[in-house]
């Protein structure tokens, strides 16, 4: 016992209270940054995710309708934030291609895709059998916005067919 108490005698090795608290603080700065930059990471992460997701179910509604030789709708309900793809002449549910006893609807903002929300859409483009996009029975006369994730993604359909992330 007197052995460790000699030890920790001023001016032997060790530290002082302030220094400590210093350590301490340092330790919790760089652990609140850390953390920060994970959470931005993650919403990067969550969002690119989405706008991958919802480009390959526009496509997959694109291609059904090219496949199946029948109009289908890409309808996006930004107040539901969620887009679901169905058959124009009759409603019908146009099956996931991840699961085909499922309908492709979408519905953001839960799972891996929590944080995110389309913030602004064209209701409803249908694509006729040769892939063709038109809205209300007229061709797109140029580039159209889909609809819009978190302010910062949109899902861009081209006259031709052709789709992207932006």
């Amino acid at each position: 016992m007197k052995r460790i108490l000699s030890s920790c005698k001023p001016g032997g090795a060790g530290f002082t209270l302030p220094e400590v608290i210093i350590a301490v603080v340092i330790l919790g700065i760089v652990a609140s940054v850390g953390s920060l930059m994970f959470q931005a990471v993650n919403e990067k992460s969550r969002l690119a995710v989405a706008s991958s997701n919802a480009l390959s179910d526009l496509r997959y509604a694109q291609e059904t309708a090219m496949a199946e030789h029948r109009d289908v709708n890409f309808t996006v309900n930004a107040s539901g934030n969620s887009y679901a793809a169905t058959y124009a002449v009759t409603g019908a549910a146009v099956k996931s291609p991840q699961k085909q006893s499922e309908s492709l609807v979408v519905v953001l903002g839960v799972d891996e895709t929590t944080g995110v929300s389309i913030t602004a859409a064209n209701p409803t483009v249908t694509f006729n059998s040769d892939g063709i996009p038109f809205i209300g029975g007229v061709d797109l006369a140029g580039p159209l916005t889909v609809m819009t994730l978190n302010g910062e993604r949109s899902i861009v359909l081209m006259p031709s067919g052709y789709s992207e992330v932006q």
